[in-house]
């Protein structure tokens, strides 16, 4: 039956004025002979060595590949065949290592999802020319090492998604806080090495969560881990326009507690996560009794002075989610308290 809906579907989508083409078996049928009228092309799977040389989709708006095999010089060819190109999606591409030149010559480019394609390392040489470009995804790219500053330039950039980018060792200080429209962050599993105090020379400088905190004026997503909540400025406050959605969370990767601890979607709930941990010295930490205030699902692991978030009156005054709590904290305590006993009965 779903075979059924998906080809009328596909049928439909495929008449003028409509002009998709959509096909869930590419590595059959390959590149379409004929392509020059289409706006919106998604082949799956596909092999983009395939292309042939001298295309020309001058409509086309749309491009969504998924496939196993790339080659340079079909990249090259794609580029300059589709310029008015505003989306382009190549998922789960073995082979591409860097981006090239020519993906500069897609002025029109408002997204860029180059989700999955795991040999991707350098994408400097033409991420800046993007100069139009609104959201960018290099989730799952696991060997991206570095963040290139030219990532900076884009002024109009509303979306950056280096999820699961888990060698990304490096993001210079002041390419974040460049992004002056971005809306939405998403670094789960990935940067961690975010600066402290500023001890390095200029060029050796890394991210800050200062940084990403002067964003909180047009911010409404932001998920990301950091090693310690006191890498938050305590005298750092958000505006009256403060992150809508957030993730938090100093988690180890790996480490799990209560379950699996991964958003992994756009669609989450807000979430805080904080492991070995004194209460006494986050809860002084204005940005966390914020977030503690507007958390659905709350995760502790091995705090400390757990008894100091009823004294400092931060829990949630809306339901939360069940909030699970590390055996090891409660132990430490001589008796119960108000506080414990809420999150005991959250858990069962």
């Amino acid at each position: 039956m779903h075979d059924i809906v998906r080809d009328v579907a596909i049928q439909m989508a495929s008449r003028d004025p409509h002009r998709f083409l959509i096909r869930c078996d590419a590595e059959k049928t390959g590149w379409p002979k004929i392509y020059d009228h289409y706006t919106t092309i998604s082949l799956i799977p596909i092999n983009i060595d395939e292309i042939p040389v001298g295309l020309d989709c001058p409509k086309l708006e749309l491009l969504h590949l998924e496939g196993e095999r790339y080659s340079e010089n079909s990249m090259d060819i794609m580029c300059k065949g589709m310029k008015e190109l505003k989306v382009l999606a190549l998922v789960d591409m073995g082979g591409i290592s860097a981006l090239p030149r020519s993906l500069g010559l897609l002025k029109s480019l408002r997204t860029l999802s180059l989700n999955g394609c795991y040999d991707l390392i350098d994408i400097s040489d033409a991420i800046g020319r993007l100069e139009n470009l609104e959201i960018l995804s290099f989730r799952k790219c696991s060997r991206i090492l570095e963040l290139p500053k030219e990532i900076g330039l884009l002024k109009h950039l509303r979306l950056l998604d280096i999820t699961d980018c888990d060698r990304l060792e490096k993001i210079p200080h002041g390419l974040l806080s460049s992004l002056s429209s971005l809306e939405e962050l998403y670094m789960e599993n990935s940067f961690r090495k975010w600066e402290q105090s500023a001890t390095e020379s200029e060029d050796k400088r890394m991210a800050s969560l200062v940084e990403v905190m002067s964003l909180s004026n047009h911010l409404k997503v932001l998920v990301i881990e950091i090693p310690d909540f006191n890498f938050f400025p305590k005298d750092f406050y958000l505006t009256s326009r403060a992150t809508i959605r957030f993730h938090i969370s100093n988690r180890i990767h790996g480490e799990l507690f209560g379950g699996q601890s991964s958003t992994g979607c756009y669609a989450f709930e807000n979430k805080l996560e904080i492991f070995r941990s004194d209460a006494t010295e986050f809860m002084e930490i204005q940005i966390v009794r914020v977030l503690f205030k507007k958390c659905e699902d709350l995760i502790l692991g091995r705090i400390k002075n757990l008894n100091k978030l009823d004294s400092t009156n931060s829990l949630p005054s809306h339901p939360i989610n069940p909030t699970r709590v590390d055996a090891q904290a409660k132990s430490n305590m001589p008796r119960p308290t108000s506080t414990e006993l809420f999150y005991q009965l959250k858990i069962s």
